[in-house]
């Protein structure tokens, strides 16, 4: 198969599969950080203690405790829409 692969292509088109499907698993794992961002944001909404508790030893904790909680969800609301909006121009080069 990777012979028939190298009749087809000639060297300058392998390295641009080659870094194309580089950029395709950068895109996936970008993509799962978007997706894995959503309930961590959720959580932050819902309850953030909760999430403080999963992670005890978070060396944040303290600081995190002492914010308020409405400026906990703004700041996680703008993370997330920079987030998506990264990823977005990502994947539309």
């Amino acid at each position: 198969m990777i012979q028939d692969i190298k009749n087809i292509c000639s060297r300058k088109h392998i390295k641009y599969l080659i870094l194309l499907l580089l950029g395709m698993f950068i895109a996936a794992a970008i993509e799962m950080i978007g997706l894995g961002s959503v309930p961590i944001f959720i959580m932050i909404i819902i309850d953030i203690d909760v999430l403080l508790n999963k992670f005890p030893t978070f060396f944040a904790n303290d600081y995190i405790k002492s914010l308020s909680q409405d400026y906990i969800t703004i700041f996680g609301g703008i993370i997330l829409i920079l987030i998506f909006l990264l990823k977005n121009i990502y994947l539309s080069l």
